[in-house]
């Protein structure tokens, strides 16, 4: 490093000011002393000599231009010669600023990894492209899970496969062009995919796409140009024809082509009204189990509502034997009412014991009757279904309700 000897020596006073751009780190420097070069110039590498226990090292070096408000580069630690800077530039205090080149080169170090890992991630895609031989295995796997017995949608037949829909789709596409061009699977089965590309594009293959009936189609595009290019042909072979030429045509240009369009075309034809008819009796089967299949329905319905019917006239007899019981009941219950208030005017009336308890038999006697014909509409109850049970069940706990209260009702009269 070349070191400043100044020849006239003059000294100034300053405050220097150090700052970390980085971290924001700042130190301040009381009272340095430092000479003045040419009167009006200080050298930087005296500065350098003051700050040099901090840590500059492999750094960048600024100071502050105040005349012009900006922090001016002047090299990087260890300067490799020496900066003057003019005192006009500077207040009362020199302001320093050092950036650590490390941050600078771990920021290139790690962008400098992400290129390699990002090269090596091309390197694997590369590398992992699937065999001629794998792909077909993994279509014809995917078409059988679609086509075959489970019928599986393509997106889930897809996901069984491991592979993206997408990429399915490519590679499918791939193969049947490659199919058309008369690409010969068995030799390069072993080759990358990459190969039978490169083979259908340069075959033009690229340009044929396939409709429902795996029939090649041509892209109106390019047929426009092939229609351009065979007219271009046929105009300038047509500008070389002479007399003779017209009166005598070539061999090549025959009629037998023509005619073999014209069949194809027919072919066509007849391949397109075939499908059409078979649409429409598609139509009319689905048509016909349709008008089928609602007859059918209107059968059940009517079964349903005929045994509804019925089960609603089953019901309807039996909550009117459920009333006559009930009112059969309530007349016994009268009669034992009337049976016991008479024994209750012959208590008044002093009558003998004996035909009390011969009342008190009586009673007994209707109250386990009424009780053998409460267990006999119970047992009948058992034979209902389960839905129409419930509902008698409940008229006959209300029913047994009711003898209950009337029984106690008797009991705490004679206890009375």
């Amino acid at each position: 490093m070349h070191q400043y000897q100044p020849n006239n020596i003059e000294t100034i006073v300053k405050e220097i000011l150090l700052e970390n751009d980085i971290s924001g780190q700042k130190y301040l420097l009381r009272d340095i002393q430092l000479d003045l070069v040419d009167h009006n110039k200080i050298s930087f590498n005296q500065i350098l000599s003051q700050i040099s226990n901090f840590p500059i090292q492999n750094s960048m070096l600024f100071y502050l231009d105040s005349k012009r408000g900006v922090y001016v580069h002047i090299g990087n630690e260890p300067l490799e010669q020496d900066e003057l800077i003019d005192l006009k530039t500077i207040d009362s205090c020199v302001y320093v600023k050092f950036r650590p080149l490390e941050k600078d080169q771990e920021i290139q170090d790690k962008s400098k990894k992400i290129r390699k890992k990002t090269q090596i991630n091309k390197l694997e895609k590369r590398v992992k492209e699937r065999q001629i031989k794998d792909v077909q295995d993994k279509v014809a796997l995917w078409r059988e899970l679609h086509e075959g017995p489970e019928k599986l949608n393509l997106d889930v037949a897809a996901q069984r496969v491991s592979i993206a829909r997408k990429t399915l789709d490519d590679y499918h596409l791939q193969l049947r062009r490659a199919k058309t061009l008369n690409f010969d699977f068995e030799k390069h089965k072993f080759e990358k995919m990459g190969f039978l590309r490169k083979f259908v594009k340069d075959n033009g293959g690229n340009s044929l796409t396939f409709n429902n009936n795996n029939t090649v189609v041509m892209n109106k595009s390019l047929l426009k140009q092939e229609s351009t290019k065979n007219d271009q042909v046929i105009q300038n072979h047509a500008s070389k024809l002479g007399t003779s030429d017209l009166m005598d045509p070539p061999p090549q240009f025959n009629f037998n082509n023509l005619q073999n369009l014209v069949l194809r075309n027919e072919n066509i034809k007849n391949i397109n009204e075939n499908n059409k008819n078979n649409i429409q009796q598609i139509n009319n089967a689905y048509q016909n189990s349709n008008s089928e299949q609602q007859k059918y329905d209107n059968l059940s319905l009517q079964n349903l509502a005929q045994q509804s019917r019925f089960h609603l006239q089953e019901l309807t007899g039996l909550i009117n034997q459920n009333g006559m019981n009930l009112g059969s009941s309530n007349t016994q219950l009268q009669n034992l009412m009337l049976n016991q208030q008479h024994t209750q005017n012959k208590q008044n009336q002093n009558q003998p014991d004996k035909q009390l308890e011969y009342m008190n038999q009586g009673y007994e006697k209707s109250t386990e009757y009424g009780k053998q014909q409460i267990l006999g509409n119970s047992l009948h109850f058992n034979d209902l279904k389960k839905e129409e049970q419930d509902n008698f069940s409940q008229i006959q706990q209300n029913s047994n309700l009711q003898r209950l209260a009337a029984l106690q009702q008797i009991q705490q009269k004679q206890n009375n």
